[in-house]
């Protein structure tokens, strides 16, 4: 709910309830994965995301064979707004 607020001050407009998060949370990772490296060396900067465990606005996130699991990959709108489903136990929590 933090990151929804700070993006909507930011911009003026609110985002959406799925693919935004992920995003910021991709490029966390990626800020994160070139300070651990501390060069620019693509190669060693994928090993380290292949590798690494990330601090994000999901949570802590950790690459399972190049993919981003723990995240909800079923929802619906209820009440105007959308929720995840399933899996029940994913990092994404519904607003």
């Amino acid at each position: 709910m933090d990151y929804r607020a700070r993006h909507k001050e930011m911009t003026g407009k609110d985002a959406d309830y799925w693919g935004s998060q992920v995003t910021y949370a991709s490029l966390q990772m990626l800020q994160q994965a070139i300070e651990r490296v501390g060069k620019i060396d693509r190669a060693a900067i994928q090993k380290e995301l292949q590798n690494g465990t990330f601090e994000t606005i999901l949570g802590p996130i950790k690459l399972e064979n190049n993919q981003l699991r723990g995240i909800f990959t079923v929802g619906q709108w209820q009440n105007g707004v959308f929720q995840g489903l399933a899996p029940p136990t994913s990092k994404v929590p519904s607003p």
